[in-house]
């Protein structure tokens, strides 16, 4: 066998296994062809215990649920460490309705995040709740004809670490227009040089240049909010991803019934205060936003700048998930 059939081999074999033994799958997964019943799919938000192989329970949120290979899947969100995770239905326990005012790390980020100050605001989580001099590293990829900045994935490393964390924004309609980048980005984690948090960044990422604000954006009368969020889920989880719990909004354009709606499908909005296109500076705590689609050089080289100047930066870059507070308990999981 060649090494990239032993490869997906394995990944099925480990993705079969942890499904028939509760075992979450966390990490990429194989899935092909019509092994994903998108009919299936549907919101669920109920508050459940999840169950693992050795008896060990963990409070979760189920998000949505679906049927993979003919079995039952939720896919879920650690509610004290934001971890999100795929686990057979039948591996929960306990479910009831989800309450946002439940005393959780998820459910406090949940309504602070979206208490929205103004119709089209830049709303979301911007920076850590708590003063650290953590950093958070956000790459958009929108829709576009040109190619993937790879280089920022070679600076941010600079000798500092293997495994840097960084959330990438990704629309379904880059994925499907960048295959061969897109497998770029899946390699560069296998081969542990950089973790991603995947965060959802709207299917189409609507944009006219002709049209104002009010108009724009997914605050389009012709857009589709529903087929935007969770379709993109859907194309996500068809390219064997787990999505996290954050949206970011095309342009951090967004409104109070969007908002609204989206705390309403358990997903948190991700704003940021150091989008660096925008001539804004990384502090300390910062989510800071970059475009690694072509679409925006200037933020890039205000990247490369601060790093040239404070190299430091890049051993301070920290997993999106704890983004709210630091915690050490995470979900149980085979490395």
């Amino acid at each position: 066998m060649t090494f990239i059939t032993s490869f997906l081999g394995a990944l099925l074999l480990t993705s079969m296994a942890q499904a028939s033994d509760c075992t979450p799958i966390t990490n990429r997964f194989l899935v092909t062809g019509n092994d994903l019943d998108k009919a299936t799919y549907k919101v669920t938000m109920d508050s459940c215990t999840h169950i693992d192989p050795k008896g060990n329970s963990t409070d979760v949120v189920s998000l949505r649920s679906f049927k993979m290979r003919g079995e039952l899947f939720n896919w879920v969100v650690n509610s004290k460490t934001l971890q999100t995770a795929l686990v057979p239905q039948k591996c929960l326990q306990g479910c009831h309705t989800f309450q946002a005012a439940n005393d959780t790390k998820y459910a406090d980020l949940l309504t602070e995040a979206t208490i929205v100050p103004s119709p089209t605001a830049g709303a979301g989580i911007q920076k850590a709740k708590e003063q650290t001099t953590e950093k958070f590293l956000t790459v958009d990829l929108c829709p576009s004809s040109k190619k993937l900045q790879t280089e920022i994935f070679e600076k941010i490393q600079s000798g500092y670490m293997t495994n840097v964390p960084v959330a990438l924004a990704v629309s379904g309609y880059w994925i499907k227009n960048h295959h061969d980048e897109f497998v770029y980005l899946l390699q560069l984690q296998d081969q542990k040089k950089i973790k991603i948090t995947w965060v959802n960044h709207s299917l189409t990422h609507p944009y006219d240049k002709t049209k104002g604000i009010e108009e724009n954006f997914l605050l389009s009368p012709a857009v589709d909010f529903t087929r935007e969020v969770l379709g993109n889920e859907l194309v996500m989880l068809s390219q064997g991803l787990v999505p996290s719990v954050f949206f970011r909004f095309p342009g951090l354009i967004s409104s109070d019934k969007l908002i609204s709606q989206l705390k309403a499908w358990g997903l948190v909005p991700l704003g940021s205060n150091a989008w660096l296109g925008k001539g804004q500076k990384i502090k300390n705590g910062s989510v800071v936003l970059v475009h690694g689609n072509g679409n925006e050089l200037s933020g890039l080289v205000l990247l490369y700048k601060a790093l040239e100047i404070q190299p430091q930066i890049n051993a301070n870059w920290s997993d999106l998930n704890r983004v709210w507070n630091s915690v050490t308990d995470t979900m149980n999981t085979k490395p």
